[in-house]
């Protein structure tokens, strides 16, 4: 299972390597690599980032200088991931878990206002359910004192009159559905917070990233 993140980009113009600060410490960064894929004709340039999360917990670590051990009660944990930009879609993927890419762009783009300006993809629910074979889970929102949220698992839950009206009210928050993308059925989640979730190890592929390409061509699909 993979998740990309999917943004669209009103402006994204990074040529070098731009360092991302917080508090006066480096918290990661994002450079051009110089590579790209082709997607269907569309040229995707590649970004490698870079990103530290700072971990609260007290651990034991070896003092290589002094020798012995030192105890030291947070730590950094760096992510690295790559993020992929079209130019004639106006398209950013992040090959990151949406937590860490919403953080990382957002982040970004306050300390870059003038490079980066991207949006979270809004995905239209009602549209994936015209091109799915088969829905099996729903998540959405609801107006209840007892709890906020609610998840149908089961092929065609997309059916029951409740889930249905959580889809017209845009109360649904995640789909997953089965869809036919490059001759196969496929398992894919649409999450309203931006992102796609691969959820097949896409075997049958030959392809440098294949993950990227699924990704792509099922935001392809659903967009017609």
């Amino acid at each position: 299972m993979k998740s990309l993140t999917v943004r669209t980009c009103v402006n994204f113009s990074i040529t070098e390597n731009l360092p991302l600060i917080k508090a006066g410490q480096p918290v990661g960064n994002i450079a051009p690599t110089g590579r790209s894929f082709d997607l269907g004709g569309r040229i995707y340039n590649v970004y490698t980032c870079n990103y530290y999360v700072t971990i609260n917990d007290t651990i034991m670590i070896e003092d290589r200088i002094e020798g012995g051990f030192t105890t030291v009660e947070h730590y950094k944990k760096s992510t690295s991931f790559e993020a992929y930009y079209s130019a004639n879609d106006q398209l950013l993927f992040v090959e990151a878990p949406t937590a860490i890419a919403k953080t990382f762009l957002s982040l970004l783009q306050s300390q870059y206002r003038e490079k980066v300006n991207t949006i979270v993809y809004d995905f239209d629910f009602g549209k994936i359910g015209e091109y799915k074979n088969n829905a099996k889970a729903i998540f959405f929102a609801v107006n209840d004192d007892s709890i906020d949220n609610k998840v149908f698992w089961g092929n065609g839950v997309d059916q029951d009159t409740e889930a249905i009206a959580a889809i017209d009210n845009s109360q649904a928050t995640y789909l997953l559905v089965e869809m036919d993308i490059i001759q196969r059925a496929r398992t894919i989640g649409f999450s309203k917070k931006g992102a796609v979730v691969i959820y097949n190890v896409p075997n049958d592929l030959n392809l440098e990233n294949p993950y990227l390409q699924l990704a792509y061509n099922a935001i392809q699909l659903v967009s017609i």
